[in-house]
């Protein structure tokens, strides 16, 4: 029982380490998708879509985050779009 008891710590670690770098790994993928403008590329593309859905949305760089979580999202990185979105939350204010 106390093998059992002591091999708990050591699979929760290696699940945290796993889970952890898997998602900076994806997020970092992300970030590199912005950087290099295939972001703004799905943006466009997605634009018809997002002037149905949201017709007031002007802001470009709303687009281009809204393309990112749809993007992460398209590649099942659920974890990887929740980044994207805390940034525009944090670079914008809500009226």
């Amino acid at each position: 029982m106390a093998t059992s008891i002591l091999s708990l710590p050591e699979e929760a670690l290696s699940l945290v380490c796993t889970l952890v770098f898997s998602a900076t790994f994806w997020s970092g993928i992300m970030t590199i998708m912005y950087d290099s403008g295939l972001i703004h590329q799905i943006a466009i593309a997605l634009d018809p879509l997002l002037k149905r859905i949201m017709p007031n949305l002007k802001d470009q760089e709303a687009k281009n985050y809204i393309a990112m979580n749809i993007s992460a999202n398209i590649f099942e990185l659920g974890f990887a779009a929740t980044p994207g979105g805390a940034t525009f939350r944090e670079t914008k204010s809500y009226k």
